[in-house]
């Protein structure tokens, strides 16, 4: 499925960075402090999906609290860089059921120099790569960085808005071409200059080339041997042999009684001689193509380097983002290996369909009422987890109602004070309106 593996196989290998968020995640995570009020401010969980395989390994971070803004930073341990290896970033992702309003739930590399405790929206990064939501129209954008200028993917691919974890993969070569893969399935594939506008192309067509006289792209020619039939020319159409004159038809009043048509079947269109192969074909004449000057100039442009920090940045109107199983390295092997440990079981799991989908149904995360009676079967070791899960549902579901309350409180309260309106109580409100 991948391209260059033997020269993978020939580069010393490295594992930039694994981590799969066990128990001492906080140790090498650090979360961002620097809102004014804690209303601007997200937290994060440590949660297992709807579904899972393994419950200790299938333990991710999970955003929590509707229009926040959240961070986590990572030191990588070393600064790295995408040139003469390939580079790979990979990681897992859930999107919980109710997320329908704008959402980001990507990762980003950040250069040498940042202060890790202190990392922002407005902290310069290198790339980005991820899901993002606008709308309900969910597509993954993968971003270069170029000074202050963002390029984003002249193309979008959709990405999955569903309720199970998604692998997202991207891989940038040493050859400046790139792959994109969603659960471990090739999305798209090319030139990076062909999809993003901050690269300059590799070669362009020399405009003074013309197609030789002597060029032959006629990859048939008719035989000259075959002839048309005596009897090939035949009318389209003739008299219908049933048609009959009318009784009452008179020729002085209604003219010449012509008989209505039908199609012939002995009709065979215009004849045309059959066509051989031509021995003198070439094939399609292409401009010959010249090596852009630029692009050599320039090549260093297309790599990624002074990557030292990895982090999730990102404001969302919805939260319950769970991540998971993040890989930064530049060996396939590695790579896969990590994935058939991490992502295959949780996938395999969850295509199982063990229940998952009534579970969904009967959750409405802002009045959750589960009938025991539908409640999917499970193991005897698994209720307690089973009941965990539902009680954690319903106190998010009560918590993102009260967060809601408070901003639509807060934003009311805002424009009261912006706007100076007066003071009013409800009952006199209700009094003007029976009136």
């Amino acid at each position: 499925m991948f391209a260059f593996l033997s020269f993978l196989a020939e580069l010393h290998s490295t594992v930039f960075f694994r981590e799969e968020f066990d128990l001492s995640w906080k140790k090498r995570w650090v979360q961002g402090h620097f809102y004014e009020t804690e209303r601007k401010q997200g937290t994060w969980g440590y949660e297992s999906p709807l579904v899972y395989a393994n419950p200790s390994a299938a333990r991710g971070v999970i955003t929590k609290g509707d229009m926040r803004n959240f961070q986590l930073t990572a030191d990588i341990g070393q600064t790295i860089s995408t040139r003469n290896k390939p580079f790979i970033l990979s990681y897992t992702l859930m999107l919980f059921p109710d997320l329908i309003r704008s959402t980001t739930a990507s990762i980003k590399l950040y250069p040498e120099g940042i202060d890790i405790n202190n990392v922002t929206l407005d902290t310069p990064y290198i790339f980005e790569f991820g899901p993002q939501i606008e709308k309900r129209q969910a597509h993954t954008q993968i971003k270069f960085v170029r000074g202050k200028q963002e390029y984003n993917m002249i193309k979008r691919y959709p990405c999955k808005n569903d309720k199970n974890t998604h692998l997202y993969t991207f891989i940038l070569y040493p050859d400046h071409t790139f792959e994109f893969h969603v659960d471990d399935y090739l999305e798209t594939q090319g030139k990076i200059e062909d999809y993003w506008k901050c690269f300059v192309p590799r070669d362009f067509e020399i405009p003074e080339a013309t197609k030789p006289t002597d060029w032959v792209d006629d990859e048939f020619i008719p035989d000259l041997t075959d002839k048309k039939p005596e009897d090939w020319d035949q009318p389209a159409t003739i008299p219908d042999p049933t048609s009959k004159q009318p009784d009452d038809w008179n020729e002085e009043v209604d003219g010449e009684w012509i008989p209505s048509e039908i199609s012939n079947p002995r009709h065979r269109g215009i004849w045309k001689p059959r066509m051989l192969p031509n021995p003198d074909y070439k094939g399609e004449w292409i401009a010959p193509r010249k090596v852009n000057p630029a692009w050599e100039e320039e090549a260093h442009e297309y790599e990624i380097d002074d990557i030292r920090y990895v982090g999730i940045n990102t404001y969302q109107r919805s939260s319950g983002t769970l991540f998971d199983n993040l890989f930064i390295g530049d060996d396939i092997n590695e790579y896969r290996a990590f994935i058939q440990t991490t992502w295959y079981p949780q996938y395999r799991k969850e295509i199982e369909g063990t229940g998952i989908d009534e579970l969904e149904e009967e959750l409405d995360l802002m009045d959750i009422e589960l009938d025991e009676d539908e409640e999917p079967e499970m193991e005897e070791d698994e209720e307690d987890d089973e009941e965990k899960r539902k009680r954690r549902f319903k106190e998010d579901a009560e918590r993102r109602k009260r967060e809601r309350e408070e901003d639509r409180e807060y934003s009311r309260s805002m424009r009261k004070k912006q706007y100076d309106f007066p003071d009013y109580e409800e009952e006199d409100d209700d009094d003007d309106r029976d009136l």
